[in-house]
């Protein structure tokens, strides 16, 4: 009755949304959107979404970050990271492109690297 398809995880996409609180250590293949609230790290190969109202306390690490919420922690991405002008960022920075709307806050470090470092 119901043909099974494959899915291709490279292709989805987790959305945290916005009544959700979520504590531990968070792994993905795919890209994230976090509209909720996160306390522990978070690590995908795709792209990682911040979205305004939303905050994550915690180290992130993607292949891309765009943050318009907030977040206490450090943000690693192999590319881009994004700041929208409502991000609120108390961390350290680690990326090789960097982009800030003005209104957005940092308050912490900003290092731009051909390749990111393991710690």
């Amino acid at each position: 009755m119901f043909k099974e398809k494959k899915l291709k995880t490279e292709n989805l996409e987790t959305i945290i949304g916005p009544g959700v609180k979520l504590e531990g250590n968070f792994v993905a293949e795919g890209e994230v959107i976090i509209k909720g609230q996160i306390k522990g790290t978070i690590e995908t190969k795709d792209n990682l979404r911040i979205e305004d109202g939303s905050f994550v306390e915690g180290d992130s690490k993607a292949k891309n970050i765009f943050l318009a919420g907030e977040v206490k922690g450090n943000l690693k991405a192999e590319e881009k990271i994004s700041l929208s002008r409502t991000a609120r960022l108390l961390g350290n920075i680690e990326c090789k492109i960097l982009s800030i709307e003005e209104g957005a806050i940092i308050n912490g470090e900003c290092r731009m690297t051909e390749k990111i470092t393991e710690e």
